[in-house]
């Protein structure tokens, strides 16, 4: 008998995580780029003109966080491929995947957490 795993899981078996994983691995070096930019920028401008609306920035900052890890994990990859697994930086790019993880992750989750409460909110009252 096979043990339950406690990770999120799709349909066929596969966490979240390596589902965003392939995803960013299949997306161009420009796409990333956009997807950095564009997230972070508008995170930034919701916080910087309506911070009251905080919430609004938590997807943009999650696909800030998307186009982030990609270009880190696109990075290490190619200087693994290569440099040999002793290249100099590898510990920062791995410590940048872990931190655009983290903050993607937290970014997501407060998000649809932001959106339940505001719908049971409405629906309460």
């Amino acid at each position: 008998m096979t043990q339950p795993s406690l990770g999120p899981h799709t349909d066929d078996g596969e966490s979240i995580f390596a589902v965003v994983a392939r995803l960013a691995r299949r997306a161009t070096d420009g796409q990333l780029v956009i997807a950095s930019v564009v997230g972070i920028s508008a995170a930034a401008i919701v916080g910087l003109v309506w911070p009251a609306l905080w919430f609004v920035a938590l997807p943009f900052l999650c696909i800030g966080s998307f186009g982030i890890w990609g270009i880190a994990d696109r990075t290490a990859s190619e200087r693994l491929t290569r440099l040999g697994p002793d290249f100099g930086g590898r510990r920062a790019l791995a410590g940048v995947r872990v931190v655009a993880a983290v903050v993607g992750t937290l970014s997501g989750t407060l998000a649809l957490l932001a959106v339940v409460a505001r719908a049971i909110g409405t629906w309460i009252s």
